[in-house]
């Protein structure tokens, strides 16, 4: 079976801060990856921007110390992959595939991320349960931290059930607007001027359709190869992977990779009564972080606690 690619036309607007992001997992060699908490602080501590979120976060994450620059490079990265927002397209591909996407009013994903670099390897798994329209998503870390991020309400909500914390911020819409919808998503990454063509593929022993498209990032420095397998009866995707690797020969080494997986469809927690809900569980003390009128910036507002 001979693989088919399409290109996506590049967005030069995005492809230097990309390049910088890249940069920080070529150059840096790879500490302990530190608390999250830790992250939100050196984050919130650095100089506005006025650019969209996602720029924010690429320039201050250039901007931190090594060792916690490292640590979130290839989480930013895995984000860029799952919301669109890496330089493409956005001509509709699916049909058959949009409405079954719109029957279903949750679908639960396994992502895996891997960095692999000279002397090592790393994979950071997380569970993601995601409402497609509008779209909203709950993420669980392997240590059992949960970030709740609404994009319609354009907040984020990330709880430390150990520590029965909770930190509110606010999370902008992109200027460029941004997906609203998983379908937006999904769009974006596989559709080009001319749609992809489907191959056929066994995968654990189903018969499936996948769509495979190429895309420079970085000023082409980096290919960004993306696949998704659809089952062709309930016309819904069941798995996604995308691959960045270099163009650079003295860069082969380098390689990320993020994978989703075990796809549930209508999948909804036994534990959780609004699994997408920002307001911060009872007993949970709560920290909030504003944005600052006409700046963009971050700052930390206070903490309190809720009722018990």
């Amino acid at each position: 079976m001979t693989d088919k690619h399409s290109s996506f036309p590049r967005n030069e607007s995005g492809d230097e801060s990309l390049d910088r992001l890249l940069g920080a997992l070529r150059e840096v060699e790879p500490p302990p990856r530190p608390d999250d908490a830790e992250i939100i602080k050196r984050l919130n501590e650095l100089p506005p921007s006025r650019s969209s979120w996602i720029t924010t976060l690429i320039e201050r994450t250039n901007k931190m110390p090594a060792s916690i620059r490292y640590g979130v490079a290839a989480t930013l990265l895995a984000v860029a992959i799952l919301f669109g927002l890496l330089p493409g397209s956005s001509n509709p591909v699916f049909g058959d595939v949009d409405r079954a996407i719109k029957q279903k009013k949750t679908v639960s994903i396994s992502v895996e991320i891997d960095v692999l670099m000279p002397n090592h390897k790393s994979q950071e798994k997380r569970k993601i349960l995601a409402s497609p329209e509008p779209l909203r998503l709950r993420t669980e870390t392997q240590d059992g931290k949960i970030e709740i991020l609404d994009l319609q309400g354009e907040k984020r909500l990330l709880l430390d059930p150990k520590q029965k914390e909770a930190t509110l911020q606010p999370f902008p819409k992109s200027k460029r607007g941004g997906p609203k919808t998983l379908l937006d998503v999904l769009n974006f990454h596989f559709s080009t001027e001319e749609n992809p063509a489907p191959d056929h593929q066994k995968l654990d022993g189903k018969d499936l359709l996948v769509y495979r498209v190429e895309k420079p990032i970085g000023n082409g420095k980096s290919i960004l190869k993306e696949s998704m397998w659809v089952d062709p009866k309930s016309n819904l995707p069941v798995r996604i992977t995308g691959d960045i690797v270099s163009t650079d020969p003295k860069m082969s080494q380098y390689y990320s990779r993020v994978v989703m997986s075990n796809f549930e469809w209508d999948a909804t927690p036994d534990d959780v009564a609004d699994p997408f809900s920002t307001t911060p569980p009872e007993g949970y003390t709560l920290n909030t972080v504003e944005v600052l009128k006409g700046r963009g910036d971050l700052r930390r507002r206070g903490r309190a606690a809720t009722p018990k």
